[in-house]
């Protein structure tokens, strides 16, 4: 069954607002996890990949994700 589409914010800081836009709305499916949305964000925004990821595919100890405030790896 296909998720439904859900609404969402991204809210860049700092240098990364060098190659993407401070806030950034979204409509993506319901099942959509943070890896295929930080595929997503570096496929539209040249330049962000080598921003948030080292040259192994790791994110970058300085990239923090939030999800509502809260950030994800605890």
């Amino acid at each position: 069954m296909a998720q439904q589409p859900i609404s969402i914010t991204v809210k860049t800081f700092a240098t990364f607002r060098e190659v993407a836009d401070a806030t950034i709305a979204l409509d993506i499916n319901g099942g959509t996890t943070v890896g295929m949305l930080l595929d997503l964000l570096t496929t539209r925004y040249a330049g962000l990949g080598d921003m948030v990821f080292t040259e192994t595919g790791e994110l970058k100890k300085y990239v923090n994700i939030l999800k509502n405030g809260r950030n994800i790896h605890f």
